[in-house]
Parts: structure tokens; C-alpha cells; sequence
């Protein structure tokens, strides 16, 4: 099966969550994973153990975690949080 890059950049202290060292925001943290990867195991796989409580972002749109990717993109994930 053919391999894409998945570019995750972490917003919201997530590097901390998960003791990233020496996080750089501008590069991310870049994975190989197989064509047709839901963002689910992409996650799962980077580390974050709960799923919920987070937006995800690819292409300027907000993503859910049934998402697939059929080619390289860049994943912007945040913690969601209120306010007003």
C-alpha cells in the first residue's frame, strides 16, 4: 500500500500532553502512514489518548475523526475551550 505524510501540528499546549521535547510549531510532527488512514488511527497513533475534547483541521476545513486521506496534508489540532 502507498505511504502519504501527515504534517500534525499541535496548538493549545498538546506538545506538552504529549511530552514532545523540543516541539517546533512551524514543522510540526511529521508521519508515515498508509493511504486511506482515518484521522482517528492518526491520532490514536501520535500519542493523545482521549479523542474527544479537540477540533481538528485540514485544508481549512474542520475534519472529524471518519476523515480519510487519500494524499499528503497538513492536520491542525487544538483543544476545544469556551469562553465568551
Amino acid at each position: 500500500m502507498e505511504d502519504i505524510i501527515i504534517t500534525l501540528k499541535l496548538y493549545s499546549g498538546l506538545e506538552k500532553e504529549l511530552k514532545i521535547p523540543d516541539y517546533n510549531v512551524n514543522s510540526g510532527v511529521i508521519i508515515k502512514v498508509n493511504k486511506g488512514t482515518k484521522l482517528k488511527n492518526i491520532i490514536a497513533d501520535s500519542g493523545l489518548q482521549k479523542l474527544s475534547g479537540y477540533a481538528f483541521f485540514s485544508g481549512g476545513e474542520r475534519i472529524n475523526l471518519r476523515t480519510k486521506f487519500m494524499e499528503s496534508a497538513e492536520i491542525s489540532c487544538l483543544k476545544i475551550s469556551g469562553g465568551g
